[in-house]
């Protein structure tokens, strides 16, 4: 949320989400991290790259197209992207929008297990430009081939 293309792509999914009646998930941890982002001193783009990301997360969230989920009782941001996208895979199409590549690995290593019939992970990065691109770090652990991107909302 504090990418520098981020505004980008607000402008850009904001359209989708409304037309495809869906909302976007903000865990908590994330939330709470802007927070902490935004508490530096204000002479640090990053703090005031936060305020700008809290401040229009409570916007869309306000219009219902981003959802802050999950409570101060979680563990930190990574260890709840494992255990939520681990979870609900089997009823949910899920996609990761991060810039984290670690956690990219090991969410999308989820994809090789073959003891369970789940649905295929995806993650994607915002891009320049502010639209969602894929990883290129050897991680390429999909199921699929192709996600349209109404499929990932």
């Amino acid at each position: 949320m504090v990418h520098f293309a981020a505004n980008k792509f607000w402008e850009h999914i904001i359209l989708l989400l409304q037309l495809y009646q869906n909302r976007i998930i903000v865990f908590f941890q994330c939330y709470e991290e802007l927070e902490k982002l935004a508490m530096k001193k204000p002479s640090f783009k990053v703090a005031a790259d936060a305020t700008k990301a809290l401040s229009l997360s409570g916007r869309l969230s306000g219009a219902q197209l981003v959802e802050i989920r999950g409570g101060k009782e979680d563990n930190f941001a990574d260890n709840v992207f494992r255990v939520v996208f681990a979870k609900f895979r089997f009823r949910y199409q899920l996609l990761l929008i991060t810039q984290d590549q670690k956690i990219v690995k090991d969410l999308l290593a989820l994809n090789k297990n073959t003891s369970v019939k789940a649905n295929s992970v995806e993650a994607k990065r915002i891009n320049q430009y502010g639209f969602l691109s894929g990883f290129f770090c050897g991680c390429n652990l999909s199921r699929r081939k192709d996600v349209r991107l109404e499929e990932a909302f």
